[in-house]
């Protein structure tokens, strides 16, 4: 039997919203990934897109893929990643990287959002507060399950 300090650890402190972050995974890949654009995303998950911009958004900040790896400053900004598309677009994808791949981490009342992409390059490097992310998810989620 697998004591309770053993689970935190392989589930890197997320073991209460796994369903929560699969289900996020899924709906990235199924739905966001290949068919919304910016515009898109903004009416299809109102809600989180509305989370993303006044609570997420001043937090997070684009930097070249050459820099990205030696930041170690964070200030006022504490989630870098590279661009691809839009802002709220790109912290989805970093987001389910870093889920799928397991580097997802919970560190007490924050989650650390690395990536790495198809060169093993760092991509994206830092973290938001948890419940922040968490409830962000929870909207794709619930605008996901309802519409469908």
């Amino acid at each position: 039997m697998l004591n309770l300090k053993r689970i935190s650890m392989m589930y890197n402190g997320l073991q209460n919203d796994m369903t929560s972050f699969a289900k996020f995974a899924f709906i990235f890949e199924k739905e966001i990934k290949a068919n919304v654009k910016n515009e898109e995303f903004k009416s299809r998950f109102k809600t989180a897109f509305e989370l993303y911009e006044h609570k997420v958004k001043c937090h997070v900040r684009y930097v070249k893929q050459k820099d990205i790896a030696t930041i170690t400053d964070y200030a006022k900004f504490t989630l870098f990643f590279t661009k691809k598309r839009s802002q709220v677009l790109d912290f989805c994808r970093h987001l389910r990287n870093s889920f799928v791949h397991g580097i997802l981490i919970k560190e007490d009342k924050f989650l650390v959002i690395n990536d790495k992409n198809n060169r093993q390059k760092v991509s994206s490097k830092g973290y938001l507060e948890y419940r922040l992310v968490k409830e962000f998810v929870k909207e794709i989620v619930k605008s996901y399950e309802y519409n469908d």
